[in-house]
């Protein structure tokens, strides 16, 4: 942590230049992701926030855009949804695979 730490003073001015250029919206993900896993830490739980902060911004994403798109558009809007939710959910599978292999071994 002392290190880390010493890195973070070193380095804050390009830091704060860095964050500067980074959209509002993304800080916040950042922010949420890392009070989610501070909750996780806290509670003990092995939940990936990241899966699921995911899940809920591709739906708020796919509800906002709906709304303002004909119907063509929506239904595009829909496959691209499914894609992104099949992958979250193929990722999670994967993951729920990789942690019962390691059970078993």
């Amino acid at each position: 942590a002392a290190m880390i730490r010493g890195y973070a003073q070193q380095y804050i001015g390009e830091i704060i230049k860095l964050l500067d250029k980074v959209p509002r919206q993304m800080l916040l993900l950042f922010k949420m992701n890392d009070c989610l896993r501070h909750i996780d830490h806290t509670l003990g739980s092995n939940a990936n926030t990241l899966v699921i902060a995911g899940k809920y911004a591709v739906k708020a994403v796919y509800k906002s855009r709906c709304n303002q798109r004909t119907f063509i558009n929506r239904l595009k809007d829909w496959f691209s949804y499914m894609f992104v939710m099949s992958r979250i959910r193929l990722f999670e599978a994967a993951e729920w695979w990789a942690y019962e292999r390691r059970l078993l071994t």
